[in-house]
């Protein structure tokens, strides 16, 4: 039964992996991208064992996605020169990467509240007149409903572009060219960003607004708007913004400008909102094959670290947010030098005898006590100690079938054990690693000395010590305040 438990155990993680990477490689065309963003997205801890059915369904998925219905591999395709950006635009690009990496940290908290927000409005008892709010927004339909009416009434007055589907839009924010119908042959004829008043500026700025606050506003529907791609699509006009403004200053009256395209503008600051939202560092592989480009790479990879940083510092990604407000199992983050140093004996007392129900076994002979065990036993399992030294666990169900028959063969030896001296950042190690939910610890000579659950190390993770507090984010810890609200409304 417990081999079987296993295998199935093992076959679900293993088609989760395969399921990520494959949507990813489908999706967006970007088959090793998606096996690492699958890495991230699923597990703290990967069975290699479960790469090969993730590398062969993310093949698969490419070459459905691109061989049967587009010519290239790359979905978007803008053609930059080997080292299109000079090398001092780093720097450009490094604080295009903090800016992203804040509203990145700042569209989580947008999300955040939304959810609060309509949690609070189901949880309304009103009738008549006043329950509209709470079938507004406290409800799916109504919600779903308000954003698509709002949502489009908006898009018809904010410009043509505004209309496209999210492709069209980042296939013009990617190009090398201006955004603009006699300067770009690749533009959509349907696009129009400089036809209005305030030119290419002022449609990028309504563009990333919109987008913006509108996806936030999608995520969690019953039919959610995505999250990766809007997130690309974001970052690629701030990028694009922030590149058409550079560039407006620099050009000379002659019309030379000494800065790179605003399509490599584009590019960075798609990975770098995109990192900050979802927290994956992949999203930088998947950026690269995305475009088919590996000359803004090394910018890519710098924009990926920093704008994890800069979101960081503002917000938890969206993927641990969801956790949290859904009351899903989680690790706390590790966050300071105190966090990793902490050991198991910080929250178990090694120095006492182990009080809990204990079977002794002497030699292979099976133990006497094995009533009084079962009957005061507070977990499923009850720890098994031979000649004092502990060996293993014994499951409550398999007592009676171990007494009739061989009594070690029930013992299970592999049960994950840890040293006092143990940090509760290896327990999380082990609680992932064995999908145990109990950890027990045992001296050098083996003896038995306590047992850890992970409830414990959670809580233990998640209290701050006094100095810890003080240096808290305090925009972060007001938003950990504002989640508590009651209903269990979805996300």
């Amino acid at each position: 039964m417990c081999l079987h438990y296993f295998v199935a155990m093992a076959s679900y993680v293993r088609s989760i992996h395969a399921v990520e990477a494959s949507t990813m490689s489908f999706h967006v065309g970007a088959p090793i991208g998606g096996i690492l963003f699958s890495i991230e997205a699923t597990s703290n801890y990967y069975a290699t064992s479960n790469y090969w059915g993730a590398f062969l369904c993310a093949t698969v998925g490419a070459f459905v996605s691109r061989e049967l219905s587009l010519k290239s591999y790359g979905a978007f395709s803008p053609h930059f020169d080997t080292m299109s950006y000079k090398h001092w635009e780093v720097v450009l690009f490094l604080l295009l990467s903090v800016l992203c990496g804040i509203l990145g940290g700042l569209f989580v908290m947008l999300f955040t509240a939304c959810v609060g927000l309509r949690r609070r409005c189901a949880s309304f008892k009103l009738k008549g007149v006043q329950a509209i709010p709470k079938l507004v927004l406290g409800t799916n339909l109504g919600f779903s409903a308000l954003v698509a009416l709002s949502s489009g009434l908006l898009a018809c007055g904010i410009g043509d572009f505004a209309l496209l589907g999210t492709r069209e839009v980042m296939d013009d924010l990617f190009s090398e060219y201006p955004l603009r119908e006699n300067a770009n042959p690749k533009l959509h004829q349907r696009s129009r960003w400089d036809q209005r008043a305030g030119g290419v500026g002022a449609s990028l700025a309504l563009f990333v607004i919109f987008t913006f606050f509108y996806s936030a506003l999608c995520i969690g529907l019953p039919v959610s708007n995505g999250l990766v791609t809007p997130s690309f699509a974001i970052g690629a006009g701030i990028g694009r913004l922030v590149g058409e403004a550079l560039r407006t200053l620099t050009t000379s009256a002659t019309g030379e400008c000494p800065l790179s395209p605003a399509g490599g503008y584009a590019i960075v600051g798609a990975a770098a909102f995109s990192v900050s939202v979802t927290g994956k560092l992949s999203i930088g592989v998947v950026i690269s094959e995305l475009t088919d480009q590996l000359s803004y790479s090394i910018p890519v990879l710098f924009a990926c670290v920093v704008g994890l940083g800069a979101g960081q510092l503002v917000e938890t990604d969206i993927y641990t947010m969801i956790a949290i407000l859904k009351a899903l199992p989680h690790w706390p983050a590790l966050s300071s030098a105190a966090s990793f140093s902490r050991t198991v004996n910080d929250i178990v007392d090694t120095t006492k005898p182990y009080e809990e129900p204990c079977l002794a076994l002497i030699d292979d002979q099976p133990p006497t006590n094995v009533q009084d065990a079962l009957t005061s036993a507070t977990h499923v399992v009850i720890p098994a100690v031979r000649n004092g030294v502990f060996v293993g666990v014994m499951r409550v169900a398999d007592l009676a079938s171990a007494l009739e028959g061989d009594f070690a063969a029930f013992i299970d030896d592999a049960w994950p054990r840890c040293q006092p001296a143990a940090t509760l950042s290896h327990l999380c190690f082990l609680f992932d690693l064995h999908h145990k939910d109990r950890v027990f610890v045992v001296h050098h000579g083996g003896r038995l000395v306590g047992h850890v659950d992970a409830s414990q190390v959670g809580r233990a993770l998640s209290t701050r010590a006094p100095a810890e507090t003080a240096a808290a984010n305090p925009l972060r810890a007001g938003r950990r305040v504002q989640l508590r609200v009651g209903g269990s409304g979805h996300v």
